[in-house]
């Protein structure tokens, strides 16, 4: 089943402005809505690190909206056991998704990431272009199928460096990923094997993660598809 691509392919300068108004319109599945949860929208500012909790408005089948107003360049919808904006009732969120994206649309396609695989309050990000960033990543059995290989793509969520890097898989061992740089996010893609270039040409990339803050990762079945 094709999801909808929830987090765009490159990085780009995060725009902010104070006095914004920012509106966004979430399609929750059906896993999302069972056991009388509610909702709510987590934004923060990866450059300064303002954030705030806003409350997703269902409106049954008139859909699920959330407004906010500030400065805000990325947001991080959860699912909650109780009308608490707070991580400590949250079961359940996606990653990071920037505000651009598919014009203030959002669908989610069954469970996402369990609450506390994240710190709640992102810091504003430091820079060391000489840093280096070494990643673990387990690639579910979906992933690994048709043979194909994997990169990462990293960028910085502020001035737009980016670049590529192959995942080398290594059996038992485990995979990993290393790049020297000063990154903020990085989105992980699954490749067709026979594809000379790592970018997002479709037929070369078949799937790929959202936005994620550089960490390590557990890769959960299919994620997004690349169009």
């Amino acid at each position: 089943m094709q999801q909808q691509q929830a987090a765009t392919i490159n990085g780009t300068q995060a725009v902010a402005s104070q006095g914004q108004r920012i509106n966004l319109s979430v399609n929750l599945s059906n896993e999302w809505k069972k056991d009388g949860a509610h909702f709510g929208a987590y934004f923060f500012n990866c450059v300064n690190g303002n954030n705030t909790w806003a409350k997703v408005d269902c409106r049954g089948y008139m859909g699920n909206y959330v407004s906010v107003e500030g400065d805000y360049t990325h947001v991080i919808f959860v699912r909650l056991k109780d009308t608490n904006l707070d991580w400590s009732s949250a079961w359940n969120k996606t990653a990071d998704l920037r505000i651009s994206d598919l014009n203030g649309s959002y669908t989610i396609n069954g469970w996402e990431l369990d609450a506390n695989t994240q710190a709640a309050a992102p810091a504003a990000p430091s820079y060391n272009a000489n840093q280096e960033i070494k990643l673990n990543v387990n690639l579910s059995d979906e992933w690994k199928t048709y043979s194909p290989r994997f990169a990462a793509y990293f960028f910085n969520c502020v001035n737009g460096n980016s670049t590529w890097a192959n995942v080398e898989c290594r059996g038992y061992m485990g995979n990993t990923v290393t790049v020297k740089g000063d990154y903020t996010h990085v989105i992980f893609v699954r490749l067709n094997n026979e594809g000379r270039e790592n970018n997002f040409v479709k037929g070369n990339a078949w799937n790929k993660t959202p936005d994620l803050r550089i960490s390590d990762y557990t890769i959960n079945g299919w994620e997004l598809d690349v169009e």
